[in-house]
């Protein structure tokens, strides 16, 4: 992901948390097990449950960015490397261990877990046109990356909301 994609998309997300998740806060804590270049939000439930969003953007995806969701029953952040389980097949399972994480879907690609900025696939329902894909050499000021980006942070936001809440509900009754 460009960098200029990455810094908008760490300023919008960090802005919609802000704003509308109030239980969430930064999470500032260095640890090994976070994506580089992520915007990491930690919700304390309690001593003994603290719940993540991270939020990075792709290397290998011009304009690809994932929403992961994770809990931790260690008080850290959950240290799991850095290939997670991505998609829970058996929640109950899944969310009784002590820590982990699990990719938000976009709703809009059958099946993906990769959200993109405006014009950066090709093949993506949420791009409006191919010819806005700016090349990984050209350079986008910070208010257009801003731009850019905008949609498709609102989107996963939403699923964040929906689907990302009620997996949070689910591990703090588990």
């Amino acid at each position: 992901m460009k960098k200029e994609y990455s810094n908008a998309l760490r300023k919008r997300f960090t802005q919609l948390v802000k704003n509308d998740l109030s239980n969430f806060e930064v999470f500032t804590e260095k640890s090994p097990y976070i994506t580089p270049g992520a915007a990491v939000f930690v919700n304390r439930v309690r001593s003994d449950l603290w719940l993540f969003v991270e939020v990075f953007g792709i290397k290998s995806e011009e304009g690809g960015f994932v929403v992961q969701v994770g809990w931790s029953r260690l008080a850290r952040f959950p240290q799991l490397g850095m290939s997670p389980n991505f998609f829970i097949t058996d929640r109950k399972d899944e969310i009784a261990k002590p820590e982990g994480f699990t990719r938000l879907h976009n709703p809009h690609l059958k099946n993906d877990e990769l959200f993109y900025v405006q014009g950066t696939n090709k093949n993506s329902l949420s791009s409006l046109h191919a010819s806005s894909f700016k090349s990984d050499t050209q350079k986008i000021s910070s208010k257009e990356a801003l731009e850019l980006v905008s949609e498709s942070c609102d989107l996963a936001f939403s699923v964040l909301k929906e689907s990302g809440q009620q997996f949070f509900s689910e591990v703090e009754t588990a």
